[in-house]
């Protein structure tokens, strides 16, 4: 009688998480009082994070920025976390990682993990002794020590007011076994013109004895652009790269078209490189036919693969209607031509026309569509995917958000089995007095299946913005699902 009792109470625990599946995970805690979730503050100044990984002790990276001093300077940071929520104080300075120099992007801070040895990478741009913008990468030892601080410009403007480059992204290629690799950089690369700017790919080698440096098997000196110029001189935005075969790298972003009534266009661009810098090929959304309004904003993509071979999901930012100034979550897929590198085909069987369209809305009793800003987009093992971002509206002049998260299948539909009364969606508020809450990047643990992101929360009332790490529950009832 009594193992009968224990196997109903398992089995209605496991239901009960089944329901929940996106909800706070109340065991990750830093103060016990914040369950699922903690904020990283100090009252009057501005914490932010941007980026996340973790490491192979699960132990969780929040990178951004912070304030400091009486002009509230802005520097950089890292935080880590142990698995169970709380700060790890073996880390750095009480389990944060400051580095007080101003980064000319302060948005796009990366944080990547060796998960040989636990060292870190930090990237960002930066403001140089010539007053154009940089990057550098800082190379962080397993304690939360700065070992070198690595810096590079691609320069490609003939005049100084015209040699920014601005920091977008990274990626990490590493040897397990040696401890050495390369870590591949994107960023906005000025050019000679006005409002004129490329792609820009990085290549840099670090090696066992903790060194950086340009690899030169990459277009000779470690650097090479790419570019669209739909409507002439005009900017060209990377925003995420990834690897297709034998080490080839895909970059993607946006580009201006300038077309639409409001001539404000954008398509999702892309440029794919052979792993020593040579152009293999590039596409764009830009058609030949003229459309009323184009803006589609890339936020973030991924690759994945199935036997048939490789295939690209994209995440846009674009309106929700024709002249709407509110967006909704776009996915995209895309299949790889392997006969034809640098070809990718719209797979037409996944959604609608190849398209999958998401939106959110207010929480109150007449709810209103809300302005989605996707953020990031996560590929599960068994290929369905996790999307995350902010949604905004307004009440009486005010500006009020949440975290918007959602789920999709392989073939592109809402997840049924997932989110907030299984609709495939979930809404995520710490204050729900407020509304004040934002997310910059998401991940999910391949060993634990635990849901991840970062962004922040602002305190109007305390002038305070808190970097935020937050833990989310994953549907292990349906864990065939997920992996």
């Amino acid at each position: 009688m009594k193992k009968t009792l224990i196997i109903t109470i398992i089995l209605i625990s496991k239901i009960v998480f089944a329901v929940d599946s996106g909800s706070f995970d109340t065991t990750f805690s830093q103060d016990n009082i914040t369950d699922g979730w903690d904020l990283l503050s100090e009252a009057g100044k501005s914490y932010y994070g941007t980026s996340l990984v973790l490491d192979s002790q699960r132990r969780i990276l929040v990178a951004g920025t912070y304030t400091y001093g009486p002009n509230n300077d802005i520097g950089v940071m890292v935080s880590r976390y142990l698995p169970s929520g709380i700060l790890d104080t073996t880390f750095a300075v009480s389990g944060v990682y400051k580095f007080p120099f101003h980064p000319s992007a302060p948005y796009k801070i990366k944080v990547l993990s060796n998960r040989f040895n636990n060292h870190l990478f930090l990237g960002y741009s930066f403001i140089n002794t010539d007053n154009n913008s940089d990057i550098a990468i800082i190379h962080i030892d397993n304690m939360g020590s700065s070992l070198e601080i690595f810096t590079f410009g691609f320069d490609k403007g003939s005049s100084n007011d015209r040699k920014d480059d601005f920091f977008e992204n990274m990626m990490i290629v590493q040897d397990p076994f040696i401890g050495s690799g390369t870590i591949v950089v994107i960023a906005e690369v000025e050019r000679s013109e006005p409002n004129d700017t490329d792609f820009g790919i990085a290549k840099i080698r670090y090696e066992s004895d903790d060194t950086l440096s340009l690899d030169s098997t990459f277009n000779g000196n470690g650097k090479t652009t790419c570019f669209h110029d739909h409507s002439g001189f005009s900017q060209d935005i990377p925003i995420s790269i990834e690897t297709t075969e034998e080490h080839r790298y895909l970059v993607g972003g946006s580009a201006f078209e300038g077309n639409g009534d409001d001539s404000n266009g954008w398509n999702l661009a892309f440029c794919e490189f052979s792993n020593s810098g040579v152009l293999l090929g590039k596409f764009s959304t830009k058609t030949n036919t003229p459309t009323v309004d184009s803006r589609e904003e890339l936020v973030d993509m991924v690759i994945g693969s199935v036997p048939t071979g490789l295939y690209l999901l994209t995440l846009s930012k674009e309106p929700q209607q024709v002249f709407s100034l509110k967006n909704d979550f776009i996915v995209r897929k895309y299949k790889y031509d392997h006969l034809n590198p640098g070809t990718w085909d719209v797979d037409t069987l996944f959604s609608i026309n190849g398209m999958a369209r998401i939106g959110f809305h207010d929480p109150y009793l007449f709810p209103a569509s809300t302005n989605d800003i996707p953020s990031s987009i996560f590929l599960e093992n068994s290929g369905n995917i996790l999307i995350s971002g902010t949604s905004y509206w307004t009440v009486n002049g005010n500006q009020k958000s949440y975290i918007s998260l959602a789920k999709l299948t392989k073939e592109g539909s809402l997840h049924l089995s997932w989110g907030e009364q299984q609709t495939g969606k979930s809404n995520i508020t710490l204050d729900s007095t407020t509304y004040s809450d934002q997310c910059s990047a998401i991940l999910e643990s391949y060993q634990t299946e635990d849901i991840y992101f970062t962004g922040a929360n602002f305190n109007f009332s305390e002038n305070t913005i808190s970097s935020i790490i937050v833990n989310l529950n994953n549907d292990l009832i349906f864990k065939n699902n997920f992996k």
